[in-house]
């Protein structure tokens, strides 16, 4: 979410091409639910306003960004949990009564844009559904881990990078996509 600009975002880039979207969440929840059964990328073309872009695959990519936008925290550290920690489809009654319960927002009488959604999940707390999370992301600590090793890792996750630790990670990044580039041709 880019809290500097006044809208939030309606239509995803295709080849330098503005596609408008539907917003709402009912309609990301449904994207998330066809994510496992599609056929094909043309299951997905409900969620275009109005023209579709051609090349469907691309298409596709975009939506999935509008979906789950890249975030730059909590970093990945570590090994990663192979757990799934969230089922739309499975947690939709705890998503509702977590929503409804920590902001007072019936998703049910209005649509509510897809990124304010995620915002509001990814801050709460204290609900039934973030403890469901919690359990299945439980990992037994190891005998020699302590609360300040725990803690670490969380600060590694969380801290801020400087803008000079930015640059850095972004011309790694870019010699590695050259790289795979190359490998590939």
């Amino acid at each position: 979410m880019d809290l500097t600009k006044k809208i939030l975002p309606s239509a995803v880039e295709v080849d330098g091409i503005f596609y408008p979207v539907k917003t709402e969440h009912y309609y990301w929840f449904n994207f998330a639910r066809l994510i496992k059964k599609a056929d094909s990328v043309s299951d997905f073309d409900f969620l275009y306003e109005d023209g579709k872009p051609a090349d469907r695959q691309k298409g596709f990519f975009a939506l999935l960004s509008f979906f789950s936008p890249k975030k730059e925290l909590p970093r990945v550290c570590g090994a990663q949990n192979e757990e799934i920690p969230l089922d739309y489809e499975i947690d939709s009654d705890y998503i509702y009564a977590a929503i409804l319960e920590q902001y007072g927002i019936d998703l049910f009488e209005k649509g509510v844009h897809w990124h304010k959604v995620l915002a509001m999940m990814r801050a709460l707390h204290d609900v039934k559904l973030t403890r469901i999370i919690e359990y299945r992301l439980y990992k037994k600590p190891q005998k020699n881990e302590s609360y300040e090793s725990q803690m670490e890792e969380l600060k590694k996750a969380w801290r801020i990078e400087s803008a000079e630790e930015k640059r850095e990670r972004s011309e790694a990044e870019k010699r590695e996509k050259e790289f795979s580039a190359k490998i590939r041709k």
